[in-house]
Protein backbone atom coordinates (compact mmCIF):
# COMPACT_ATOMS: atom_id res chain seq x y z
CA UNK A 1 0.00 0.00 0.00
CA UNK A 2 1.49 3.34 -1.03
CA UNK A 3 1.65 6.03 1.61
CA UNK A 4 -1.64 7.96 1.61
CA UNK A 5 -1.39 11.74 1.73
CA UNK A 6 -2.74 13.53 4.79
CA UNK A 7 -5.56 15.02 2.69
CA UNK A 8 -6.76 11.49 1.85
CA UNK A 9 -7.13 10.73 5.55
CA UNK A 10 -9.03 13.98 6.12
CA UNK A 11 -11.19 13.37 3.05
CA UNK A 12 -12.19 9.90 4.25
CA UNK A 13 -12.84 11.15 7.80
CA UNK A 14 -15.07 13.94 6.46
CA UNK A 15 -16.96 11.43 4.30
CA UNK A 16 -17.64 9.22 7.32
CA UNK A 17 -18.91 12.14 9.40
CA UNK A 18 -21.05 13.39 6.47
CA UNK A 19 -22.62 9.94 6.23
CA UNK A 20 -23.55 10.02 9.93
CA UNK A 21 -24.96 13.54 9.68
CA UNK A 22 -26.97 12.80 6.54
CA UNK A 23 -28.93 10.13 8.39
CA UNK A 24 -28.36 7.69 5.50
CA UNK A 25 -26.65 5.09 7.68
CA UNK A 26 -26.84 1.34 6.92
CA UNK A 27 -28.34 -0.94 9.53
CA UNK A 28 -26.15 -2.29 12.30
CA UNK A 29 -24.47 -5.59 11.43
CA UNK A 30 -24.41 -8.23 14.15
CA UNK A 31 -20.95 -8.89 15.52
CA UNK A 32 -19.76 -12.50 15.59
CA UNK A 33 -18.36 -12.77 19.10
CA UNK A 34 -16.19 -15.59 20.40
CA UNK A 35 -18.64 -17.66 22.52
CA UNK A 36 -17.90 -18.28 26.17
CA UNK A 37 -17.34 -21.93 27.16
CA UNK A 38 -19.18 -23.49 30.08
CA UNK A 39 -17.14 -21.85 32.84
CA UNK A 40 -18.16 -20.03 36.04
CA UNK A 41 -17.85 -16.52 34.60
CA UNK A 42 -20.54 -17.31 32.02
CA UNK A 43 -23.06 -17.40 34.90
CA UNK A 44 -21.86 -14.21 36.59
CA UNK A 45 -23.89 -11.02 36.66
CA UNK A 46 -23.09 -8.36 34.07
CA UNK A 47 -21.55 -6.20 36.80
CA UNK A 48 -19.11 -8.95 37.76
CA UNK A 49 -18.27 -9.69 34.11
CA UNK A 50 -17.43 -6.02 33.71
CA UNK A 51 -15.14 -6.25 36.75
CA UNK A 52 -13.40 -9.21 35.11
CA UNK A 53 -12.98 -7.28 31.86
CA UNK A 54 -11.48 -4.36 33.77
CA UNK A 55 -9.05 -6.85 35.34
CA UNK A 56 -8.09 -7.98 31.83
CA UNK A 57 -9.50 -11.51 31.75
CA UNK A 58 -12.42 -13.57 30.50
CA UNK A 59 -11.92 -16.42 32.97
CA UNK A 60 -11.54 -15.90 36.70
CA UNK A 61 -12.23 -18.21 39.65
CA UNK A 62 -11.65 -18.59 43.35
CA UNK A 63 -8.52 -20.26 44.75
CA UNK A 64 -10.27 -23.58 45.36
CA UNK A 65 -12.11 -23.47 42.03
CA UNK A 66 -8.79 -23.28 40.20
CA UNK A 67 -7.44 -26.12 42.31
CA UNK A 68 -10.36 -28.30 41.19
CA UNK A 69 -9.30 -27.81 37.55
CA UNK A 70 -5.75 -28.99 38.24
CA UNK A 71 -4.35 -25.48 38.18
CA UNK A 72 -2.97 -23.37 41.01
CA UNK A 73 -2.51 -19.68 41.58
CA UNK A 74 1.02 -18.45 40.97
CA UNK A 75 3.01 -17.29 43.95
CA UNK A 76 2.60 -13.58 44.50
CA UNK A 77 -0.45 -13.25 42.25
CA UNK A 78 -2.99 -10.71 43.42
CA UNK A 79 -6.72 -11.34 43.37
CA UNK A 80 -9.47 -8.93 42.38
CA UNK A 81 -12.94 -8.90 43.90
CA UNK A 82 -16.38 -9.57 42.50
CA UNK A 83 -19.62 -9.06 44.39
CA UNK A 84 -21.71 -11.88 45.79
CA UNK A 85 -25.17 -11.56 47.38
CA UNK A 86 -25.43 -11.68 51.16
CA UNK A 87 -28.64 -13.51 52.03
CA UNK A 88 -30.26 -14.12 55.40
CA UNK A 89 -33.17 -16.31 56.39
CA UNK A 90 -36.19 -14.41 57.72
CA UNK A 91 -39.73 -15.23 58.75
CA UNK A 92 -42.76 -13.42 57.38
CA UNK A 93 -45.90 -12.53 59.34
CA UNK A 94 -47.25 -16.05 58.84
CA UNK A 95 -44.08 -17.66 60.16
CA UNK A 96 -42.95 -18.89 56.73
CA UNK A 97 -39.22 -18.77 56.05
CA UNK A 98 -37.75 -16.90 53.11
CA UNK A 99 -34.35 -15.62 52.00
CA UNK A 100 -33.77 -11.87 51.93
CA UNK A 101 -30.95 -9.95 50.27
CA UNK A 102 -29.33 -7.61 52.79
CA UNK A 103 -26.26 -6.55 50.85
CA UNK A 104 -23.20 -7.80 49.04
CA UNK A 105 -19.87 -9.31 50.02
CA UNK A 106 -16.54 -9.10 48.19
CA UNK A 107 -15.34 -12.42 46.79
CA UNK A 108 -11.66 -12.70 45.81
CA UNK A 109 -10.97 -14.37 42.48
CA UNK A 110 -7.86 -14.86 40.35
CA UNK A 111 -7.39 -14.41 36.61
CA UNK A 112 -6.59 -17.34 34.34
CA UNK A 113 -3.36 -15.51 33.45
CA UNK A 114 -2.29 -15.72 37.09
CA UNK A 115 -2.56 -19.51 37.27
CA UNK A 116 -0.54 -22.45 35.98
CA UNK A 117 -0.95 -26.21 35.80
CA UNK A 118 -3.11 -28.54 33.73
CA UNK A 119 -4.55 -27.42 30.41
CA UNK A 120 -8.19 -26.42 30.53
CA UNK A 121 -10.79 -28.35 28.57
CA UNK A 122 -11.42 -25.44 26.26
CA UNK A 123 -9.22 -23.45 23.94
CA UNK A 124 -8.93 -19.67 23.85
CA UNK A 125 -9.70 -18.21 20.40
CA UNK A 126 -6.92 -16.99 18.13
CA UNK A 127 -6.65 -13.47 16.73
CA UNK A 128 -7.72 -13.22 13.07
CA UNK A 129 -5.13 -11.86 10.64
CA UNK A 130 -6.50 -8.31 10.47
CA UNK A 131 -5.01 -5.53 8.35
CA UNK A 132 -2.65 -3.19 10.28
CA UNK A 133 -1.58 -5.89 12.74
CA UNK A 134 1.97 -4.86 11.83
CA UNK A 135 1.37 -1.46 13.42
CA UNK A 136 0.67 -3.03 16.81
CA UNK A 137 3.79 -5.17 16.41
CA UNK A 138 5.95 -2.14 15.57
CA UNK A 139 4.63 -0.33 18.63
CA UNK A 140 5.36 -3.32 20.88
CA UNK A 141 1.67 -3.95 21.57
CA UNK A 142 0.63 -7.55 22.20
CA UNK A 143 -2.66 -8.56 20.54
CA UNK A 144 -4.64 -11.51 21.88
CA UNK A 145 -8.19 -12.87 21.70
CA UNK A 146 -10.51 -13.83 24.53
CA UNK A 147 -14.03 -15.17 24.65
CA UNK A 148 -16.83 -12.61 24.87
CA UNK A 149 -18.03 -12.25 28.46
CA UNK A 150 -21.03 -10.07 27.73
CA UNK A 151 -19.53 -6.73 28.68
CA UNK A 152 -17.09 -5.46 26.02
CA UNK A 153 -16.02 -6.44 22.52
CA UNK A 154 -12.42 -5.48 23.23
CA UNK A 155 -10.16 -3.37 25.39
CA UNK A 156 -6.64 -1.99 25.63
CA UNK A 157 -4.32 -0.40 28.14
CA UNK A 158 -2.00 0.92 25.46
CA UNK A 159 0.42 -1.98 25.89
CA UNK A 160 -1.93 -4.84 25.05
CA UNK A 161 -5.01 -5.19 22.85
CA UNK A 162 -7.68 -7.80 23.57
CA UNK A 163 -10.41 -8.60 21.04
CA UNK A 164 -13.50 -10.68 21.76
CA UNK A 165 -14.96 -10.95 18.28
CA UNK A 166 -13.94 -11.54 14.67
CA UNK A 167 -14.63 -7.99 13.43
CA UNK A 168 -11.55 -6.18 12.19
CA UNK A 169 -13.22 -2.93 13.23
CA UNK A 170 -12.97 -3.99 16.88
CA UNK A 171 -9.21 -4.26 16.42
CA UNK A 172 -9.17 -0.92 14.55
CA UNK A 173 -11.03 0.68 17.47
CA UNK A 174 -8.51 -0.54 20.04
CA UNK A 175 -5.60 0.39 17.76
CA UNK A 176 -7.19 3.84 17.51
CA UNK A 177 -7.07 4.09 21.30
CA UNK A 178 -3.37 3.21 21.24
CA UNK A 179 -2.59 5.77 18.53
CA UNK A 180 -4.58 8.42 20.38
CA UNK A 181 -2.67 7.66 23.56
CA UNK A 182 0.69 7.91 21.80
CA UNK A 183 -0.30 11.20 20.16
CA UNK A 184 -2.52 12.88 22.76
CA UNK A 185 -1.21 11.50 26.03
CA UNK A 186 -1.70 8.49 28.28
CA UNK A 187 -5.13 6.86 28.07
CA UNK A 188 -7.51 7.45 30.96
CA UNK A 189 -8.99 4.34 32.55
CA UNK A 190 -12.67 3.65 31.96
CA UNK A 191 -15.03 4.87 29.25
CA UNK A 192 -14.56 8.55 28.35
CA UNK A 193 -16.50 10.20 25.55
CA UNK A 194 -13.50 11.91 23.95
CA UNK A 195 -11.41 8.73 23.84
CA UNK A 196 -14.30 6.54 22.68
CA UNK A 197 -15.44 8.84 19.87
CA UNK A 198 -11.85 9.25 18.61
CA UNK A 199 -11.34 5.47 18.61
CA UNK A 200 -14.65 4.75 16.86
CA UNK A 201 -14.11 7.42 14.20
CA UNK A 202 -10.65 5.93 13.66
CA UNK A 203 -12.16 2.46 13.24
CA UNK A 204 -14.75 3.73 10.76
CA UNK A 205 -12.12 5.49 8.64
CA UNK A 206 -9.65 2.59 8.69
CA UNK A 207 -12.45 0.21 7.70
CA UNK A 208 -12.97 2.30 4.55
CA UNK A 209 -9.27 2.73 3.78
CA UNK A 210 -7.80 -0.72 4.44
CA UNK A 211 -10.64 -2.95 5.61
CA UNK A 212 -11.53 -6.24 3.94
CA UNK A 213 -14.78 -7.05 5.76
CA UNK A 214 -18.13 -5.33 5.13
CA UNK A 215 -18.22 -2.02 7.01
CA UNK A 216 -20.43 -1.72 10.08
CA UNK A 217 -21.46 1.92 9.66
CA UNK A 218 -24.61 1.44 11.72
CA UNK A 219 -22.64 0.23 14.71
CA UNK A 220 -20.21 3.19 14.43
CA UNK A 221 -23.13 5.63 14.19
CA UNK A 222 -24.90 4.32 17.29
CA UNK A 223 -21.69 4.06 19.29
CA UNK A 224 -20.63 7.64 18.56
CA UNK A 225 -24.20 8.87 19.04
CA UNK A 226 -24.34 7.37 22.54
CA UNK A 227 -21.14 9.02 23.73
CA UNK A 228 -22.00 12.34 22.06
CA UNK A 229 -25.29 12.48 23.94
CA UNK A 230 -23.41 12.11 27.22
CA UNK A 231 -21.66 15.37 26.35
CA UNK A 232 -24.76 17.13 25.05
CA UNK A 233 -27.79 15.61 26.82
CA UNK A 234 -30.06 18.58 26.01
CA UNK A 235 -29.53 18.33 22.25
CA UNK A 236 -31.40 16.00 19.94
CA UNK A 237 -29.52 12.92 18.74
CA UNK A 238 -28.37 14.34 15.39
CA UNK A 239 -27.16 17.65 16.81
CA UNK A 240 -25.36 15.87 19.64
CA UNK A 241 -23.61 13.62 17.11
CA UNK A 242 -22.57 16.64 15.05
CA UNK A 243 -21.13 18.45 18.06
CA UNK A 244 -19.39 15.32 19.34
CA UNK A 245 -17.65 14.66 16.03
CA UNK A 246 -16.68 18.32 15.63
CA UNK A 247 -15.07 18.36 19.08
CA UNK A 248 -12.62 15.51 18.34
CA UNK A 249 -12.27 15.64 14.56
CA UNK A 250 -8.71 17.01 14.56
CA UNK A 251 -7.64 14.59 17.27
CA UNK A 252 -9.09 11.61 15.36
CA UNK A 253 -7.29 12.74 12.21
CA UNK A 254 -3.95 12.73 14.05
CA UNK A 255 -4.57 9.23 15.41
CA UNK A 256 -5.39 7.90 11.94
CA UNK A 257 -2.38 9.58 10.38
CA UNK A 258 -0.14 8.04 13.05
CA UNK A 259 -1.43 4.55 12.25
CA UNK A 260 -1.11 4.99 8.49
CA UNK A 261 2.42 6.36 8.87
CA UNK A 262 3.44 3.38 11.01
CA UNK A 263 1.92 0.96 8.49
CA UNK A 264 3.91 2.40 5.62
CA UNK A 265 7.31 2.98 7.24
CA UNK A 266 9.98 1.33 5.09
CA UNK A 267 7.49 0.36 2.38
CA UNK A 268 8.59 1.40 -1.07
CA UNK A 269 6.77 1.28 -4.37
CA UNK A 270 8.40 -1.45 -6.53
CA UNK A 271 10.39 -0.09 -9.44
CA UNK A 272 8.88 -0.53 -12.86
CA UNK A 273 10.20 -3.49 -14.82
Amino acid sequence: MGKPKIDRVKETLDAVVDLFLSGDVPATVQKAVFPAPNIPIAKWSLRNRVLAALAGTSDARGFRQWKMTGRHVKKGARSFSILGPRMVKVEDAKGDEAMRLIGFVAIPVFRLQDTEGDSLDYEMPSVPAHPLMDVAEKWGIKVRAEVFNGSRYGWTNGREIVVCDEAEETFFHELGHCADGREHGELKGGQHSDQEIVAELTAAVLARMVGRQPRNDGFHYRYIMGYSQKWFPKLNADDALRRGCERVLGRACKAIEKIIAAATVGVETPAAA
